[in-house]
């Protein structure tokens, strides 16, 4: 069974809080598995000093980390930066190159070493997800799946004139229970910034916003299923705050192993395969444009 190093490797940390109940794990997974909702929220998971930590923690990584400009999951990275432009949620063109990116992305790498308060946050957060999903790994298409990727971090930064990110779904929709995505925001929602509601949609098609029907706030730890379709709304900036930050504790996808994986994920595409192929897919058209590589 693949298990993320942290909950595998390490006992648990009396930073990471009172383990859940028996009957709180039931009430979660019942929660997560209701057509009508597939989300559940832990009210002030971290606490401000904690958040506050963290994000600082994450600005001086943006200030001086390694810049990789295609998204590359591997066993062996150091984390890194990656700024990235999102198709419009419109469906519009996306957003001009020459304006810079609309989100700055941290990934982070649970073997690799970070500080203290992190990896307790970290561990944390993982330990619980891998206990609410335990009783679904009997089955063999769930445990599959799950085990198909491995765990990283993603912290994103939106910049203040981002149109957000579209709707879409994190994983197949057709699996016999949910996976687990946990998701924290790192500033206050109408005060570091407008707007940036995350919109989820349930598997009965009712369409909800974490902000005003689950009341998310700076610190709650929000699980839902990964497989429901979500979208980010556009985030406005308020002078003099931080803006939008948000962090995925445990997202999930499939390692870019071999050595073809390597090369077309890597600096080398970006920099020279990249724009010809580009260039390629639009002598091709809309009709037969090959899948981007990010």
């Amino acid at each position: 069974m693949t298990r993320h190093p942290i909950a595998a490797a390490q006992p648990a940390s009396p930073a990471a809080g009172p383990a859940a109940t028996a009957a709180e794990l039931d009430a979660h997974r019942a929660a997560l598995s209701d057509p009508e909702r597939g989300y559940v929220v832990l009210r002030g998971f971290l606490d401000p000093a904690g958040v506050e930590r963290y994000r600082s923690e994450c600005a001086a990584f943006l200030a001086r980390g390694r810049v990789i400009h295609t998204r590359m999951n591997r066993d062996d990275l150091p984390d890194y930066v990656h700024p990235r432009t999102a198709p419009r949620p419109d469906g519009g063109p996306r957003r001009d190159p020459s304006r810079g990116p609309d989100t700055w992305r941290i990934y982070q790498f649970l073997h690799n070493a970070h500080s203290a308060q992190t990896q307790a946050l970290f561990e944390r957060v993982l330990s619980l997800r891998d206990a609410i999903e335990a009783p679904w790994r009997a089955d063999p298409a769930w445990r599959a799946e799950v085990e198909a990727v491995h765990d990283y971090v993603q912290v994103t930064r939106y910049v203040d004139d981002c149109e957000g990110l579209p709707r879409h779904h994190d994983t197949a929709k057709d699996l016999p229970h949910p996976m687990l995505q946990p998701l924290m925001l790192l500033s206050r929602p109408g005060i570091d910034y407008q707007g940036g509601d995350l919109f989820v949609w349930t598997r009965s098609g009712r369409q909800l916003s974490m902000e005003h029907d689950a009341k998310l706030a700076m610190g709650d730890l929000l699980f839902f299923d990964r497989s429901l379709d979500h979208q980010v709304q556009a985030s406005r900036p308020v002078p003099g705050a931080v803006g939008r930050w948000a962090v995925v504790l445990g997202a999930r996808d499939r390692r870019c192993g071999r050595w073809l994986d390597r090369l077309t994920y890597g600096d080398f595409w970006h920099t020279r395969v990249r724009p010809l192929h580009k260039k390629v897919r639009r002598r091709l058209g809309p009709g037969r444009r090959a899948r981007s590589a990010d």
